[in-house]
């Protein structure tokens, strides 16, 4: 814990549970195939912590490439049914 110019709230110990994420994505135009690929998140700073993806079971660390994190296509559970709707 530091002294100073924090208060002892700002260093309180949170484990080492990594912080979930959801992404979700709108693709918009269902009638024209459209389809979601990658996703790149861009300007990370290794230094600041790691990107995992939980595969249901384990986390796996992502690499981080040219400071980027991709989440292949492969990685992504993807559904149509809400752009479905309606049609």
């Amino acid at each position: 814990m530091t002294s100073g110019d924090t208060n002892s709230e700002d260093n309180i110990p949170v484990g080492d549970g990594p912080i979930k994420v959801n992404i979700g994505v709108n693709t918009g135009d269902f009638d024209n195939n459209e389809e979601l690929g990658d996703i790149t998140i861009k300007n990370v700073d290794a230094a600041e912590g790691d990107f995992y993806y939980f595969d249901g079971t384990n986390y796996i660390l992502l690499p981080v490439n040219g400071g980027e994190v991709v989440l292949t296509k492969a990685l992504l559970e993807t559904s149509t049914a809400d752009n479905e709707t309606g049609w």
